[in-house]
């Protein structure tokens, strides 16, 4: 495993330590998943950054993630941190090493609900921040013009998010979310040679997107005990500067305790 992912680690379990002290012991049933959750899986990526080339590498990418959830009667809110990961992007014989960050920041209120197929489906919807972070470095020879083979790209994002949530039976459950920013201040590698334009920016919908949908299945173990299933569908774009786009697909499997 690379330097990245045990840095991830590290993080990741201070995240969790710090917040589980932080916790309210007030208790409150909620359809939403709550407590400290670990997550691992593997989905497929495709990038264009026209910084590097005007070409699609695309590959397999690794997923880990660590989050923390709480909720009460009127509202709740999600802290997730993710961390992916791809050797080898590849286009033709050419490759790239990809490394993403997510850290992100939801409040969820609940908006009422609506009938499907004899179940009540109950809504949450608010405001969200993330911060999304992607380094890049070409896998080629030592020599050249570095700024041929490394680039970087930013996004600190606010944006909103909605979630909504179906019970099927007692211990299992259906959920859907959708995530989009709304205004970033975006950041970007720039050629200082070539170019006066800034390396941050503050971008519009237009010029700076990030966005994610997921599915997910769930079913309580225990009284404290969450397995899930989900699939997660990531896609950032941004134009202000060289044209970059990142997509990926992602298939998780998640284990989430509550206090």
């Amino acid at each position: 495993m690379d330097k990245n992912f045990y840095r991830f680690f590290i993080i990741a379990i201070l995240f969790v330590h710090i917040h589980a002290i932080a916790q309210d012991s007030t208790k409150y049933f909620s359809l939403l998943d709550e407590g400290v959750s670990i997550q691992g899986g593997i989905g497929s990526m495709a990038v264009r950054d026209e910084f590097i080339s005007d070409e699609r590498y695309a590959g397999t990418v690794r997923f880990v993630g660590m989050g923390w959830s709480k909720f009460h009667e009127t509202y709740g809110f999600r802290l997730q941190l993710e961390y992916q990961s791809a050797s080898a992007l590849k286009n033709y014989n050419v490759s790239a090493m990809i490394t993403q960050y997510r850290l992100g920041l939801s409040y969820l209120y609940p908006v009422g609900g609506l009938q499907l197929m004899a179940k009540k489906v109950a809504v949450y919807l608010g405001p969200t921040a993330e911060l999304f972070l992607h380094y890049r470095k070409q896998n080629i020879a030592n020599g050249g013009d570095i700024l041929d083979v490394y680039s970087f790209a930013s996004l600190f994002s606010g944006g909103i998010r909605s979630e909504a949530v179906l019970p099927i039976s007692e211990d299992l459950q259906a959920q859907a979310a959708v995530q989009t920013s709304i205004v970033s201040l975006g950041g970007r590698i720039v050629d200082p040679l070539n170019s006066s334009t800034s390396f941050t920016k503050l971008l519009t919908l237009l010029a700076g997107f990030n966005a994610d949908a997921e599915i997910k299945i769930s079913y309580r173990l225990t009284d404290a005990l969450v397995a899930a299933a989900d699939y997660r569908f990531d896609l950032t774009r941004i134009s202000a500067w060289d044209f970059f786009i990142s997509a990926d697909d992602n298939f998780v499997a998640s284990l989430s305790y509550g206090f």
